[in-house]
């Protein structure tokens, strides 16, 4: 039922972001939805970490 196709074929936080993916659908299945406190804090954490990671080397010029 998630969306398959979120991820840009090249985006270098595609795995964190299947594993927040996951992560709801399986809340989805367990319990009808993500309740108060069980948002998959750790997963979103990771893919959000991942993606300001990449957006500041991307600023970041090459070293010379």
């Amino acid at each position: 039922m998630g969306n398959q196709s979120s991820a840009p074929l090249n985006d270098p936080c595609a795995s964190a972001l299947d594993a927040y993916l996951a992560c709801v659908e399986k809340k989805n299945q367990e319990s009808g939805g993500l309740r108060d406190g069980d948002e998959c804090e750790d997963e979103i954490k990771a893919y959000k970490d991942c993606r300001q990671a990449h957006k500041k080397a991307k600023k970041t010029p090459p070293a010379e």
